[in-house]
């Protein structure tokens, strides 16, 4: 799949997902794409060389941003996300990884993070503003086609920081009980990291919306209580949107889990869009119809069905999907999570002509 002339429109995309407009052709975003996948599409349809990305070395960045840009450009996409302004201290585990695009090693976090008491807290390195790296917006913002645009993202979500990274899920749930006080300064804390960031980031030209992850749950629920999340996470959340509100951007949440239990809290925070479903959990087609007037919708191809289902029955439920979702509005086409280098290049392209060959039944 390449597509010679695309004719991306970031303005509409931002515009479908806010309920300003409609489109009469399937537009579709993602979160992710591996580089691994990219670096397929790009040595075989685009016919130039990969070049990993390397922080310290700017040709190679130039690079690297390059063969990205040509990639969502001639697959049709209207922009794709930027990350990492900001890197922060944290441990992980390196492992061997097997997926059919190998990466050579997969990282995967530790149990516990550096920040176990106050101690480790008042020492932890935080990232200031001058580590603030705005290159590779910049670089993108320079370098992007007319019509293409920016999905700003500093680092991961504020919930996932701590979980997943600095303190651990184990650890935080004692803390929670022993530490209280400790836990709300770690919060707020990285809460403020990143709102600096985003203070920054959010002013670069061609960046059309803040695209935050922060997963909060599982297939089955919420990791912790609601009165957890509304009391620690939702209120810097709350904070981004209005700061993207601020400057006429939109806000982009992407959360993994079933969140029927946050339900309301969604739509109060005034998020402009939820991107994150499995079939398992909350599907994407029972989101849409409950939170159509509320938010716009983006993705929900179940990832595990990317990887595993055969070709004629993903294409049957890809069409099912838009079949539920896009003519009512505000719905952006896309995988439900992101596209991992284990899913089949053949089956992601798969994916994207569905949209481009679908027409409305009826």
């Amino acid at each position: 799949m390449y597509i010679e002339n695309p004719r991306p429109d970031c303005k509409l995309l931002m515009d479908v997902i806010s309920g300003k407009r409609k489109s009469d052709k399937v537009l579709y975003m993602e979160l992710i794409i591996d580089d691994e996948i990219l670096a397929q599409y790009t040595e075989k349809y685009l016919n130039r060389k990969w070049v990993p990305y390397e922080r310290h070395d700017l040709e190679k960045r130039k690079a690297y941003w390059d063969n990205v840009i040509k990639c969502y450009y001639h697959l049709g996409y209207s922009g794709f996300r930027v990350s990492n302004a900001l890197t922060f201290d944290i441990d992980s585990h390196n492992v061997e990884d097997t997926a059919l695009a190998s990466r050579g090693t997969r990282k995967w976090s530790d149990h516990s993070g550096k920040i176990k008491d106050l101690e480790s807290f008042e020492s932890y390195p935080w990232p200031t503003l001058d580590d603030i790296d705005l290159w590779d917006y910049q670089y993108v913002a320079e370098n992007l086609p007319e019509g293409m645009g920016i999905f700003a993202c500093v680092y991961g979500g504020i919930f996932e920081m701590l979980c997943e990274y600095l303190v651990g899920f184990e650890e935080m749930s004692y803390m929670l009980y022993d530490n209280e006080e400790l836990l709300s300064k770690i919060f707020d804390k990285v809460g403020s990291v990143l709102y600096k960031a985003y203070e920054k980031i959010i002013t670069i030209d061609k960046v059309e919306c803040i695209f935050q992850g922060d997963d909060l749950g599982y297939t089955q629920g919420l990791m912790f209580s609601p009165e957890f999340y509304r009391k620690y996470v939702l209120p810097w959340h709350k904070s981004l949107v209005d700061l993207a509100h601020k400057h006429g951007k939109l806000y982009l949440l992407h959360s993994c889990g079933n969140l029927r239990d946050l339900k309301e809290d969604l739509i109060n925070l005034g998020i402009d869009g939820k991107h994150s479903f499995e079939e398992k959990g909350w599907r994407v087609i029972d989101f849409y119809n409950e939170m159509k007037d509320h938010m716009g919708v983006i993705g929900g191809v179940d990832v595990d069905l990317l990887c595993r289902m055969e070709d004629v029955e993903f294409e049957k439920y890809c069409t099912n999907i838009l079949d539920a979702c896009f003519s009512g509005g505000r719905y952006v086409y896309g995988s439900g999570n992101s596209v991992p280098n284990y899913a089949p290049l053949d089956k992601f392209l798969l994916m994207l002509e569905v949209a481009n060959n679908y027409k409305v039944r009826g």
